[in-house]
């Protein structure tokens, strides 16, 4: 672990880091998830039911794209807003996040009534991925995002559209997978993800998802609660490492505040108050 006084890279292009994907099938989020955060810049959350994917769009997060499944089991629909599949959710999104790119990883992805219907719904679906596509060489879906995050933030980019006015297309640069990465690196955007679960034999509830700055230097990836002050951040080699090694810090500070919390100053003090923002305190550990 490192202390936290490491700069963060300033990124060279605005660009909305975070993807909401929406999966009932825990085994799917968790592979997602590892994967986007070890092969793209992205920053991931997760919801495992349409209620709290609904909470998480209207949380105030910046949401950079959605990824969602089109199936849902009846306890993980919402009933309260009539939400019951995929598109159901992408549509009640549409109508109020727009600008948001939506696209589908789905077992039915190939399905032309499933398209039909969001076409019929007025839905825009970037991209329909196949969960059980045996082609290798297919994109991932997390890496096909981020290049067209990447090639949406460029284009807004005054100076490059003045570049462009050529005529030139600048899906030509992304055509070509090496081309593609070099671009992407060039870019070193620094990721904003988030921590939404505290593992460990005390229930520690995440009321609010936690927000964390993850960027590279040197073959290192650091991970750092931006909302909570912590003197140390998460350090690996590996991304998703130094994000769960952040989140062993957090709830470590957090137990131990919690259990001398009456006789807490100063620094303690606050930082207890920070966690407590984010976290529900801990539930006494069960008698052996």
């Amino acid at each position: 672990m490192m202390l936290a006084d490491q700069p963060i890279p300033r990124p060279r292009l605005s660009l909305p880091t975070t993807m909401l994907v929406v999966d009932d099938d825990d085994a799917i989020l968790r592979k997602v998830r590892r994967e986007s955060l070890r092969t793209t810049n992205l920053g991931v959350l997760v919801a495992d039911n349409l209620s709290d994917a609904v909470r998480i769009m209207e949380s105030g997060i910046e949401i950079g794209a959605l990824l969602v499944d089109l199936n849902f089991r009846a306890d993980t629909q919402d009933e309260e807003r009539c939400l019951h599949t995929g598109l159901d959710f992408l549509e009640y999104v549409a109508q109020r996040h727009r600008a948001v790119p939506k696209y589908v990883l789905s077992v039915d992805a190939t399905d032309q009534h499933s398209r039909a219907d969001a076409a019929q719904r007025g839905i825009h679906v970037q991209n329909w991925f196949d969960k059980m596509s045996p082609d290798s060489s297919q994109l991932a879906a997390w890496v096909k995002i981020e290049r067209d995050l990447i090639k949406s933030a460029l284009l807004s980019d005054s100076t490059l559209r003045e570049k462009l006015s050529d005529g030139s297309d600048l899906a030509d640069l992304f055509r070509d997978d090496r081309v593609a990465e070099q671009v992407r690196t060039a870019i070193r955007y620094p990721r904003v993800t988030y921590i939404q679960k505290l593992e460990g034999r005390r229930a520690i509830t995440v009321r609010r998802p936690i927000e964390v700055l993850c960027w590279e230097r040197e073959g290192r990836y650091f991970a750092r609660a931006s909302q909570i002050p912590l003197l140390q951040d998460g350090e690996s080699d590996d991304p998703v490492d130094a994000i769960d090694e952040l989140a062993d810090l957090l709830r470590e500070e957090f137990m131990s505040l919690a259990d001398s919390s009456s006789g807490l100053i100063g620094y303690a003090e606050y930082i207890y108050k920070v966690l407590c923002e984010h976290l529900d305190t801990p539930a006494p550990m069960a008698a052996p």
